[in-house]
């Protein structure tokens, strides 16, 4: 079963949005995040997720490094995270400013679409 049309829906909104905000901003990190959301192979890691459990525990060990056996293009700076209970997998970046560390990105919740936040 592929992601629900209203996720996917909302997962292409948040794209054209975190992009335009990139482009604004000059921000290399915010762009990343906004060309994997664009990107149809994380797409299709999504769907996967939807349907194998197997691939999301795989995944739970090490997302970023399983979204890039699967072709998608993971920006450095930027961690995908799979918690596999509902399941949750986020796009998080961590940054410094003045000493502190401050997280920001999206995530995509299997029951309630995407958000802001990691």
């Amino acid at each position: 079963m592929p992601m629900p049309a209203k996720h996917l829906q909302q997962m292409q909104k948040m794209a054209e949005t975190v992009s335009a905000y990139g482009e604004l901003t000059g921000d290399e990190t915010v762009r990343g995040i906004g060309q994997i959301l664009g990107d149809v192979k994380f797409r299709a890691v999504l769907n996967e997720f939807h349907d194998s459990p197997e691939s999301r525990r795989k995944a739970s060990r090490n997302a970023t490094a399983y979204c890039k056996r699967q072709g998608v293009k993971v920006p450095r700076g930027i961690k995908v995270t799979l918690k596999d209970n509902n399941w949750r997998a986020s796009l998080c970046a961590k940054v410094e400013v003045f000493g502190v560390g401050i997280e920001y990105g999206a995530h995509y919740d299997s029951e309630s679409g995407f958000g802001w936040g990691c």
